[in-house]
């Protein structure tokens, strides 16, 4: 499997405590949503790979504004 196609299989939980965890290869949301059970977390939100490199860039720019 490329990089990429291991990357695009990532997924992502924002827990409750307001920390983002990383569930890892999970394949579709229905599956991170059980892993993130499983991890004891109580996710207030399943984020895909793409999902979460989108935040990243919006969150990036936004500090660079601010400094």
């Amino acid at each position: 499997m490329k990089r990429f196609e291991y990357m695009q299989r990532q997924y992502f939980a924002l827990g409750n405590d307001g920390f983002l965890y990383a569930l890892g290869d999970c394949g579709d949301f229905e599956s991170a949503d059980i892993i993130a059970e499983d991890m004891g977390l109580d996710a207030l939100w399943i984020l895909d790979y793409s999902t979460a490199r989108q935040f990243q860039s919006v969150i990036n720019s936004k500090i660079g504004e601010a400094q």
